[in-house]
């Protein structure tokens, strides 16, 4: 028995080496570090980010005693940018929500540990608020929710990279202020129908528009110290008036949130007469048109039993928007009789009246004397904008055929004009028509379409008069691209151009046009140097296809669907309301137009239908071209008065 035991004994040991050795062995293989170290094409970066409460702030006796912090949160799907110094080394995006959020990303490998990285959200921009705190495309948390974070690289393991902090703490570098607007000696009122809002604070200029009339505003602002803060509050009854404020020593410190109540200077209008001219008689006018007028002198005296008397025009400046809603400066002129001026008479009526298509400066109402300022021999009073990108606001390119814009325009001009005659003692007429031939046609049913949706600004139009207009923009382009419509050329550049420029879409103009048009579009079109019969007369054909890309007019680029897109969004054949009583809209339209396809005036006659029975009354019939039948139109007009 010993000796079998004996005998086992090295036997078993010799196997336990073995095992031993083996397993040291494998162990030592499996876990040898590589000669060369691991390469990684970038770093994943993983880590929670908290963003700090925005804390209220005393500033002056007039903040309220609300104390409460404003929640500032992560949403799925924020982006956050990594710097390294001055440069961008990548992005994080947030995964989970809530006041502290979960977000990763890939990082340059550039980064080393010990490196310092700054973490940003969003970029330090308030030039453009609508006044809201959340919930909307322009509310602060979407436009200028600033805050960054410092996070110190500690180790980079597998490619991660690990930060000392632990987490990211970001703090807002922005203030909050809530800023109610008030008129008159302490406590004051609140400001009514305020629609925009331009704020210098410190130096930097903030544009408000808000969504709807209101006297309160949330606002982001950036950290100042013992500073100048300025505001200019656009509202007033008819919107056009300027409310002031200006004070120094103001102090906002980032993450905080202020509430203020600011007493506002007295208004003053918004409207600047930039001059004032007077037509001894209504010939004085057409002859300053340009108009031969020697055929229909007996017709004019009939129409016109006070056409001898004198009338003035003038002109103005006023508050508007652009097509981006921003706050601008736009123009027009008002041909009222020296008779209602002076108090002799009262006005029949006023009439914002919309000139049709131009592409020259020197065309718009503001610039040169307008046939439709005869009607004022009526004894009404013709109020006509010169369009965005026209007049005063010539430096931009024109928003053609742009319904919101030019509408929104348009009765900021009227608003304007009525201020400028109650400004001179005249009483406005409750009667209020919008007429215009051509584009100006679709410019009045704009118009309509613009009071319709904001009843709050009071006004009603008795009648709105189309003639030869092109309501349904995409089918009109349409028939002008597909070429049917040859007297027509120049139309589609200008269309495209408006288009490219005032929605800033970027799109390569190689991609849109070619030859002569290609090389030369900023001087024909966009310098608005040359009327539309010059343009036509540079482009020097009847062909599309000879001034149009290829892939462009057949539709086989992104760039044809881009423009389609906003012609459909500009057409007024569907998407509102139409008032079913207390406005007679008259359409009129030659079934021989050579300018704007006649299935404009039946599609609107369908919607119509649809939308507001009974609202309108048409005239059709073959009345010749576009440029004749206008004639009857103005006739027609004219009989309506």
């Amino acid at each position: 028995m010993k000796t079998m035991k004996t005998m086992k004994t090295p036997h078993l040991l010799g196997i336990l080496a073995a095992v031993l050795l083996l397993t040291v062995f494998s162990c030592k293989k499996e876990n040898e570090v590589p000669d060369e170290p691991v390469s990684y094409d970038y770093y994943t970066f993983c880590t929670n980010g908290e963003k700090s409460q925005i804390t209220a702030k005393a500033l002056t006796p007039t903040v309220s005693d609300d104390r409460n912090t404003l929640e500032s949160t992560w949403t799925g799907g924020d982006v956050i940018n990594v710097y390294k110094g001055g440069n961008r080394v990548g992005t994080l995006t947030v995964r989970t929500g809530g006041i502290t959020g979960t977000m990763d990303g890939k990082i340059d490998n550039s980064v080393k540990i010990g490196d310092v990285l700054t973490l940003k959200y969003q970029s330090p921009s308030y030039s453009t608020q609508n006044g809201t705190l959340t919930g909307n495309a322009g509310s602060i948390d979407k436009v200028c929710d600033y805050s960054t974070a410092t996070v110190t690289v500690s180790d980079i393991v597998k490619g991660e990279i690990l930060i000392q902090e632990g987490k990211a703490l970001f703090e807002s570098q922005q203030a909050i202020v809530k800023l109610t607007l008030l008129e008159g000696e302490d406590p004051g009122t609140a400001i009514s129908d305020v629609r925009s809002l331009v704020i210098d604070v410190g130096g930097t200029q903030i544009d408000i528009v808000p969504m709807q009339v209101t006297n309160v505003f949330y606002v982001a602002v950036p950290a100042i110290e013992n500073a100048v803060v300025h505001i200019e509050a656009y509202a007033g009854e008819v919107s056009n008036l300027t409310y002031s404020y200006e004070a120094s020593g103001f102090t906002f410190e980032k993450s905080s949130y202020y509430e203020l109540k600011l007493n506002l200077a007295a208004p003053r209008s918004y409207y600047f007469v930039t001059s004032q001219k007077t037509y001894a008689n209504q010939d004085a006018l057409l002859t300053e048109t340009g108009y031969d007028i020697s055929s229909v002198q007996g017709f004019l005296d009939w129409i016109f039993p006070n056409r001898n008397a004198p009338v003035s025009a003038i002109s103005y400046t006023y508050r508007s928007a652009d097509p981006q809603g921003n706050p601008t400066d736009l123009s027009g002129i008002i041909y009222i009789p020296d008779s209602a001026l002076n108090g002799t008479t009262s006005l029949t009526g006023i009439a914002l009246t919309n000139h049709g298509t131009i592409a020259s400066n020197a065309e718009c109402p503001t610039k040169k004397a307008q046939l439709e300022g005869a009607m004022a021999w009526k004894n009404y009073a013709i109020i006509m904008p010169d369009y965005y990108g026209f007049g005063v606001s010539a430096s931009k390119p024109q928003a053609y055929l742009d319904p919101s814009t030019t509408a929104r325009g348009n009765i900021d001009a009227c608003l304007a004009a009525f201020q400028i005659l109650k400004d001179r003692s005249v009483t406005i007429p409750g009667k209020l028509y919008s007429f215009g031939y051509s584009q100006g046609g679709f410019n009045s049913m704009a118009n309509l379409k613009y009071v319709s949706e904001h009843p709050e600004l009071g006004i009603t139009f008795e009648k709105v008069m189309c003639g030869g207009s092109p309501f349904d923009v995409e089918q009109t382009w349409s028939a002008y691209t597909q070429g049917t419509f040859h007297n027509v050329i120049g139309f589609v550049p200008l269309t495209v151009v408006s288009i490219n420029e005032t929605h800033s879409l970027g799109l390569d103009y190689a991609t849109l046009f070619k030859g002569a048009l290609l090389s030369n579009w900023e001087t024909w079109i966009l310098s608005k140097q040359y009327t539309l019969t010059e343009i036509n007369n540079m482009l020097g054909t009847d062909s599309l296809s000879d001034i149009l890309n290829d892939d462009f007019i057949s539709g086989r680029n992104a760039s044809y669907e881009a423009v389609v897109n906003v012609c459909r969004s500009y057409s007024l054949i569907s998407g509102w309301t139409p008032p079913s009583s207390g406005t007679k809209i008259i359409l009129y339209h030659s079934r021989q137009d050579d300018t704007v396809p006649f299935a404009n005036f039946t599609a609107m006659k369908t919607f119509l239908d649809g939308a507001a029975p009974g609202s309108y009354s048409a005239l059709e019939g073959d009345y010749g071209g576009h440029f004749k039948a206008a004639l009857y139109f103005i006739v027609n007009t004219i009989n309506e008065w």
